[in-house]
């Protein structure tokens, strides 16, 4: 029987329309007259995500915007990262909007101003910093946001991407007075920035009397210390007066030092990341309870050594413990995995004070996990190869007894997959999604005492969509072809420095892996000697998924192959950035390839090749300003996901779409 999809009714449609990805939403209704009707209806279009909508180009959001009803309809709306599109011109048509996320798209003051006046509904915001709003022409702006003060006083939520002077943002807040949420992050600030005249430039500090979260990540960057402590204070000395506090958590390149927090703002917080200086322990001990704490995030600052175990056994209610910087920080695994048995999040950027048989032991316990990060001193120890690997106690946990053995470099030995103590982990936690070994370079271990024979065993991990692997002495890569048979869910690979510094020990079993890894969206390799690296280009075309690509071949003699790179290009259509850095390679055949693509049909594509990686990091550089913060931040800057936890947990709890 066939079916007409014409003649279905339109509560059929409508439903269906539902249903479908937002994206598609743009294209389908230049299908016929009566599907832009439908598709322009209030419960189709009242919500609409469009980050991924890299696939259109600008003529298709015109056509999207152009119909006055479904611009009506909209009352939230997610644009971020729609950087090749002119958007200001098409959101002021948006006059019911009440959620606007425009993050990563280029905005002047003008084109700001002009959104909030067209918009004058909107209760959440989240926008790319005006460039042309600094300290320095501070007239030309401050009067014109008088003339939006009664928009900027009805937000209650704002999102702020800044990568230039932070002080402005100063002056907007003292319009916000009704604001909730500030969430501030930046993107490579300019060097300009270091200069500490601005510091008593800006003196008012703003009313925030219903702020209930404070999230700062400037840790990317040239943010000088200086700037977002005061930055920070600011902040918190106009929000004296709130007591309900969600969430703390300021992050930066250096370490943040303010003033201590009140008592009762900690006794609220939901979500809380503090820099463990001597002052905040103290404050810490004098809290009665942290029953409302499900995140916990500390960096070390303190002069003498912390133990963090019975602040840790006070937050019986935690799910997410991370141990960012480890300076004079210790604690008991034992004792808190005990305690908290439904951790869910556990970060350990540290060297444990227990025995990496008794870490492995006491992570084992952990059957909710689903993050793990931790140190390469985790695979050192190995259980007793006479006695039985794994026993039962009384309470359902293994056992494990004190045997140790040490090998050469090189030699491998089938007891070592077995034995290894991180087994443990890999067999008690399957539901682990994300695992980081070795990212820290901060630990260091005898590679003669790592049994990384046991990454073999990350096959049994079939939920796994992240994984990180760093710093490990490996003598072959035969376990990357295990983990892509099995992990078939796979989306997110990082891999650096494994082996010796001399060659790339494990790339022919990588080359051989990749074709299984049928999720693959994001890849970043960082290793010597990949060049020409024509067989690793060819592997990555059977990722059909694959979206983002860094690889850094540090110390090669030879060029890459960009013949092979420019192929996977052209043929992955859904490839969106490419960042390849090659020492071999002439500048001249570099630039080249990144001119070959600056102007395609594929306007959301951004392609650099580079023979150094430092100069990506030097803020004089006027082509970083043109790498989106989304592919910067995520792909070139590196460091443990767990620095980016607030943003999974905030976006999936309190900020819609």
């Amino acid at each position: 029987m066939e079916v007409n999809i014409e003649r279905l009714p339109n509560e059929i449609l409508l439903k269906i329309f539902k249903y479908l990805p937002h994206e598609d939403l743009i294209w389908i209704g230049t299908v016929c007259r009566r599907f832009d009707d439908l598709s322009s209806d209030k419960s189709v279009i009242e919500n609409v995500n469009l980050d991924k909508s890299q696939q259109y180009i600008e003529k298709d959001f015109i056509c999207f915007f152009s119909k006055k009803i479904r611009c009506l309809n909209i009352r939230r709306i997610s644009l971020n990262n729609i950087y090749w599109v002119r958007l200001p011109s098409l959101v002021v048509k948006l006059n019911n909007l009440e959620t606007l996320h425009l993050v990563g798209t280029t905005l002047t003051f003008l084109q700001f101003k002009w959104i909030l006046t067209s918009c004058p509904k909107l209760k959440k915001l989240s926008i790319s910093w005006p460039e042309d709003m600094q300290t320095y022409n501070k007239k030309l702006w401050s009067g014109g946001l008088n003339e939006v003060s009664e928009v900027l006083s009805h937000l209650t939520y704002i999102q702020v991407l800044v990568h230039t002077d932070p002080f402005p943002l100063l002056v907007l807040l003292n319009f916000c007075q009704g604001l909730e949420d500030i969430i501030i992050t930046n993107h490579h600030a300019r060097a300009s920035l270091n200069t500490p005249g601005i510091l008593n430039i800006t003196k008012a500090v703003p009313e925030l009397p219903n702020l209930k979260r404070l999230i700062m990540d400037l840790a990317d960057g040239d943010f000088r210390v200086q700037l977002a402590t005061h930055v920070a204070q600011f902040i918190l000395d106009g929000c004296k007066k709130s007591s309900e506090w969600k969430t703390f958590w300021i992050n930066g390149h250096h370490q943040i030092i303010i003033s201590t927090p009140a008592v009762n703002m900690l006794q609220t917080c939901k979500r809380l990341l503090v820099n463990l200086t001597p002052d905040m322990v103290s404050t810490l001990q004098k809290v009665e309870s942290l029953d409302s704490l499900e995140t916990l995030m500390v960096k070390g600052q303190s002069p003498h050594i912390v133990n963090l175990t019975s602040l840790v056994r006070s937050c019986p209610n935690l799910k997410n413990f991370h141990v960012l910087d480890g300076l004079n920080l210790s604690f008991d695994m034992r004792k808190i995995c005990d305690s908290l048995p439904n951790l869910e999040k556990l970060s350990i950027c540290c060297q444990p004070s227990s025995s990496p048989l008794r870490v492995s032991e006491s992570i084992a316990k952990l059957r909710k996990l689903t993050h793990l990060s931790v140190p390469t001193c985790v695979l050192i120890d190995t259980v007793n190869s006479n006695q039985p690997t794994q026993s039962q106690n009384d309470g359902g946990y293994p056992n494990f007894t004190h045997g140790f053995k040490r090998q050469r470099v090189g030699v491998t030995h089938v007891f070592k997959v077995h034995d290894a103590a991180f087994n443990s982990v890999l067999e008690n936690c399957p539901q682990l999604q994300l695992l980081e070994i070795g990212f820290t370079t901060r630990i260091s271990c005898s590679p003669a005492r790592v049994n990384w024979e046991c990454l073999e065993n990350i096959k049994k991990l079939h939920n796994l969509t992240h994984l990180t692997l760093d710093s490990l002495s490996i003598t072959n890569g035969n376990f990357f072809i295990l983990i892509a048979e099995s992990c078939v869910k796979l989306c997110h690979l990082r891999i650096k420095d494994l082996g010796s510094s001399a060659k790339c020990c494990y790339k022919a079993h990588l080359i051989k892996a990749i074709p299984a890894f049928k999720q693959l969206q994001k890849f970043r390799l960082e290793q010597h000697h990949l060049a020409p690296a024509a067989d690793l280009f060819q592997a990555l075309k059977s990722c059909s998924k694959l979206e983002q690509l860094f690889i850094h071949s540090e110390r090669d003699s030879m060029a890459l192959d960009t013949d092979a790179l420019c192929s996977l290009i052209d043929q992955h259509t859904s490839l969106l950035f490419v960042f390849v850095v090659g020492a071999g390679t002439t500048k001249a055949k570099c630039t080249i390839v990144t001119r070959k693509y600056k102007k395609t049909k594929r306007p959301a594509l951004i392609v650099r090749l580079r023979n150094v990686l430092w100069d990506v990091f030097d803020p004089k550089n006027v082509d970083n300003r043109n790498i989106p913060a989304c592919y910067y931040n995520e792909m070139i800057t590196y460091r443990s996901w767990a620095y980016d936890y607030w943003k999974e947990e905030y976006s999936a709890t309190e900020n819609p779409p």
